[in-house]
């Protein structure tokens, strides 16, 4: 164990000549700038608490006026209450397009039942002419029991047919007819 040397090996000792190096730390300068630090983190903030101030400020006198469409609301007694609805008719018949869409869930819901009443229900297009709009599943079973009506040729199709006569592609297929039988 006497080969082993401590890991020092006299490199400490307790003479003041031979301690750390004093004049490599300026302890004035690290305390100033953090004073420094701590100062200007104070202005920045105070400076940007004021400057949102004033643009809230600048907003508050500059904003649009609000949308009359938007209902307001009066406080009474704790509880609030809309304005009246005349007053509210008298703003919506007034305001100029376009207008925007309030509650689009209920005109989505509005829309929904107008196409399903279109689809699912009798309603008369012209009572002088005799058109009525049918359910779609009506419509439906009398094309398969009296097959699609024969509105004739286009002009394009008549002469596409006349300049192709003869040739197998020019044939046309037969027409569809419904079954017979089915009543």
């Amino acid at each position: 164990m006497e080969h082993i040397k401590p890991p020092n090996e006299g490199l400490y000792t307790t003479d003041r000549e031979h301690s750390h190096e004093e004049s490599d730390v300026n302890i004035r300068a690290i305390l100033g700038f953090g004073l420094f630090l701590a100062v200007s983190g104070v202005i920045v903030h105070v400076t940007l608490w004021g400057a949102y101030r004033g643009m809230e400020s600048y907003y508050d006198r500059h904003q649009a006026p609000p949308n009359p469409m938007v209902q307001k609301f009066e406080q009474t007694a704790g509880k609030t209450a809309p304005v009246e609805q005349q007053e509210l008719n008298r703003l919506v018949s007034t305001f100029p397009q376009p207008r925007l869409q309030v509650d689009d869930a209920r005109d989505m819901t509005v829309f929904r039942m107008t196409e399903d009443a279109r689809l699912n229900h009798y309603v008369w297009v012209d009572k002088n002419a005799g058109r009525v709009s049918i359910p779609i599943e009506r419509a439906i079973q009398l094309v398969a029991e009296r097959g699609l009506p024969n509105f004739g040729t286009s002009p394009a199709a008549v002469k596409a047919a006349s300049q192709n006569k003869g040739t197998p592609s020019g044939t046309s297929p037969p027409p569809i007819r419904p079954p017979q039988g089915k009543q």
